[in-house]
Formats: structure tokens, C-alpha cells, sequence
């Protein structure tokens, strides 16, 4: 992933003058090169971390901090990685791999334009007309909309139905809160004909209506 992710933005790099480089070279924490770096986070009123390299507010959402360190630095930390995905599934950032695809989804159907992955302010960038077409017009028809529920957890890729007609797919879910990637149209024209959201046999319910998660109207 982290391969495919650097090339990547070396195709999006154009004639910048800069060098991409991947300094997170996963080596086990006995054998750690100065150089190996990777990415926790901080919330609350946890302290600076000793040793980070740099720190800022997590773009996407309220999620605390992103540090970046030295591998040799974050190792010893306690393990909150269950703490941080309740607070990203609550918050609707969607994750990728799980909440959609790479490579496939379409900048707002993994909620980029409303989570600082988009600048509509700058110059020219691959694929800027039809960003820019969908974000003025509002036509965006599918979107990763967070839901609620009651039961278990709920298995990334159950299909999402209304009046047994799918209309997406779960991707993240964690107790009684969950990510679901949608057709907001469709859930739309459901929740009008007074159809239950359902995720295999478990009712949902939107915390954003499918008009505010769109922009309909705007």
C-alpha cells in the first residue's frame, strides 16, 4: 500500500522539485533504521510527545493530533488503536481499503471535498473539471454516510438494502456506529416511501439525512 501510494503521488507531482520518499520501512523495532518514521495519534490533553518530529490537527475531522516519530519513539506506546477507530467512525472519516476502494472511488464518495482532500481554491490539478463539476452542481450520488444500529458488530462488505433493492455496502463498523458506503438518491427516495435502511436483517438509521449528505438543495 504505502509502495502504491508513492507512486502515486509521483504521478501527481508533475514538475514540482520535490523527491517523494518512503521513510516508513516497517522494520521490527530491534532492528529500526533513524530513518524509519511512522504516524500516531493524540487527543485530549495527552502531552507533546518527546522525540516526534512534527505534530498537527488531524485535517479530516475533531481526531486529535497526527504525529509523526521515529518508530523507535512510538513503540513503547500503550495500543489505542480500538480508542482511535471509534472516534473515526463517529467522526465519518472514512478509511481506505474498508469504506471504499482505492483507486475507484470518486473524491466525494469518500467524503474528501468535506474533509480538506480537495482544495477547490487552487490552480489546475488531474481530473479538476469533473471534481469541480460535481461539487458545484451537488450531484454527488454516492457518499460514505455514517449510520447507527443495534446488535453486534456489523461485517465490512454486509450489502445495504431498502425494500430489497441494494444500495451500498458497510465498511467500518464499531458498537452501534458504523460506515456505510451509499446511493443517496436511492436512500433518499426510500426514506420518502417510508422504507426501512437495512444492513442484512439489522435496521439503520442515518445520523445525516441523505439531502444533507449530498448537498441537495444547495
Amino acid at each position: 500500500m504505502t509502495a502504491d501510494l508513492a507512486r502515486r503521488l509521483g504521478f501527481y507531482r508533475l514538475r514540482a522539485k520535490i523527491t517523494i520518499e518512503i521513510l516508513s520501512g516497517g522494520a521490527s523495532l530491534d532492528m529500526q533504521s533513524p530513518n524509519d518514521l511512522t504516524v500516531t495519534a493524540s487527543w485530549g490533553n495527552d502531552p507533546a510527545l518527546p522525540g516526534a518530529l512534527a505534530s498537527f490537527a488531524d485535517p479530516r475531522a475533531p481526531l486529535g493530533l497526527r504525529i509523526i516519530a521515529p518508530r523507535h519513539v512510538t513503540g513503547s506506546l500503550p495500543d489505542y488503536t480500538s480508542a482511535f477507530e471509534a472516534r473515526r467512525i463517529e467522526a465519518g472519516a472514512p478509511k481506505g481499503g474498508v469504506d471504499f476502494v482505492y483507486g475507484e472511488a470518486f473524491p466525494h464518495e469518500a467524503n474528501l471535498d468535506r474533509m480538506h482532500g480537495v482544495d477547490f481554491d487552487k490552480g489546475c490539478f488531474i481530473g479538476q473539471e469533473v471534481v469541480a463539476r460535481v461539487e458545484h452542481r451537488g450531484t454527488a450520488r454516492k457518499r460514505v454516510a455514517r449510520v447507527t444500529f443495534k446488535g453486534p458488530l456489523l461485517a465490512t462488505g454486509t450489502p445495504v438494502t431498502a425494500n430489497g433493492q441494494a444500495i451500498g455496502a458497510i465498511g467500518s463498523s464499531y458498537f452501534g456506529h458504523a460506515l456505510a458506503m451509499l446511493r443517496l438518491d436511492k436512500a433518499r427516495e426510500a426514506l420518502a416511501a417510508g422504507y426501512a435502511i437495512m444492513a442484512g436483517s439489522v435496521p439503520l438509521t442515518l445520523v445525516d439525512t441523505p439531502q444533507e449528505a449530498d448537498g441537495a438543495g444547495r
